[in-house]
């Protein structure tokens, strides 16, 4: 084999994450303006429960997810019928949505930080719900770290939906099922087990819940499921006019 056969053909996806960057960090300020503005209205009508951010940051999962959906429905097609082979830009859209992922979690992170410090400011309560990786606002890390194993998920689901909606026009619909039973993995693993998994975890594995290990385990190959059931349909995926 030469040194040209060798050399590496795929690209770093540089404008591809520079506009959807730049767009993701305009679309986080506005969430984060948004629910700063819940916050004054629950102070001026009751009072502000706690962290309103644990809620309305939520959404950036589903924003992770619909762009990687929406990079393989739109972006990859027009990349390949541009002549680039399907398996340089496969490669391209996983680097992509690895560092996205990352990139979204780190705003996740820093509206937490936002929060803490206005909330405090205002003498609102800073309370968080429920059980996960992190317990406090501080936890920048942890939270960062969730946040990017949870978005990652969700990237390779968006994927392989985005994927099969392109290819298979009257059933495509159908990918909703394995993707959102890897979303619904993930969710059981970076918070608190309930239900049957529950009982397992805690009866047979001796693992506390939330676990970190656990979570990024479930990450890896919840995110490695999804790649391994999108590239079938990438790899030979045809050419059509819209």
């Amino acid at each position: 084999m030469s040194h040209v056969e060798r050399q590496r053909t795929w690209r770093f996806p540089r404008m591809l994450l520079r506009g959807h960057i730049a767009f993701g960090a305009l679309m986080w300020a506005a969430l984060v303006l948004v629910t700063l503005g819940l916050a004054v209205g629950f102070a001026v009508f009751s009072e502000v429960p706690g962290s309103i951010w644990e809620d309305s940051s939520q959404i950036a999962a589903w924003y992770v997810g619909g762009v990687s959906g929406y990079i393989v429905y739109q972006t990859v097609p027009m990349l390949i019928a541009h002549g680039r082979t399907r398996r340089d830009v496969a490669i391209e859209t996983v680097v992509f949505m690895g560092i996205f992922a990352a990139f979204a979690g780190a705003l996740v992170a820093v509206g937490y930080l936002i929060e803490y410090a206005i909330f405090g400011i205002a003498g609102w309560s800073r309370e968080l719900e429920g059980e996960q990786l992190f317990s406090s606002h501080l936890d920048t890390g942890m939270i960062w770290l969730q946040s990017w194993l949870t978005f990652l998920v969700w990237a390779g689901s968006g994927a392989l939906i985005g994927a099969a909606f392109y290819r298979y026009r009257d059933t495509g619909w159908l990918a909703i099922i394995p993707a959102s039973i890897l979303i619904g993995t993930i969710g059981l693993f970076t918070q608190s087990f309930w239900g049957p998994i529950g009982f397992v975890v805690d009866r047979f594995l001796s693992i506390e819940s939330p676990s970190l290990p656990l979570a990024a385990l479930t990450a890896t190959g919840c995110f490695l499921i999804a790649l391994a059931l999108t590239w079938p349909i990438v790899r030979d995926l045809p050419i059509r006019n819209r």
